[in-house]
């Protein structure tokens, strides 16, 4: 890359305002928009980039986190933006790069369940099966009938006859019958 280029084109940041004037930090800056840089087509995008979002010089590592957002940095160093901390607005470039991908998207193929590699599709069919909840067991103690009432939404309950009356109706009427003489006796009734 041409690094007197670059210069020329890092030099347009100084429509911001508080851009450093000192020739030395000029140097500097063009410097490490180059060991960044893969190409000059990048240091326009960031230059035109950082004019459309910046009023004013955030500084070096703000810069850095604006070309972070779209291009992987030559020399490795990342940084985030501490002016947008949940993230640099998205580029209208890049938004329009990823709907044209996105109306790209075909339906799967007749049969595909997750991908249109067949292999892919049986791998995952045979992982889904493998992976599956197993079946609950039937309801069969005391205990695990009262965790499943517990565990159930009283709407998804099964209905559950009235209990049956221990007691014969006639062993009943004795034992009142009992009472009632005893009480009698006693001279309360």
């Amino acid at each position: 890359m041409n690094v007197k280029r670059v210069s020329k084109i890092v030099d347009e940041l100084a429509l911001l305002k508080f851009f450093p004037s000192d020739e030395n930090a000029r140097v500097g800056l063009v410097r490490i928009v180059c060991e960044m840089i893969a190409t000059e087509e990048q240091a326009r995008w960031l230059v035109t980039r950082m004019l459309a979002i910046y009023r004013e010089w955030p500084g070096v590592l703000e810069m850095r986190a604006c070309f972070c957002s779209r291009f992987k940095p030559c020399d490795g160093i990342n940084a985030y933006s501490s002016v947008y901390p949940d993230g640099i607005p998205i580029d209208p470039a890049n938004r329009l790069a990823i709907e044209a991908a996105q109306q790209k998207l075909l339906p799967l193929p007749k049969g595909h369940v997750a991908s249109a590699d067949p292999e892919f599709d049986k791998k995952l069919l045979v992982l889904a099966a493998a992976t599956a909840m197993p079946r609950p067991r039937p309801v069969d103690s005391k205990f695990s009938r009262a965790l499943f009432q517990t565990l159930t939404a009283p709407q998804d309950r099964p209905e559950v006859a009235p209990p049956s009356d221990p007691m014969p109706r006639n062993r009943r009427m004795e034992i009142q019958a009992q009472i009632d003489a005893e009480l009698r006796k006693q001279g309360r009734l």
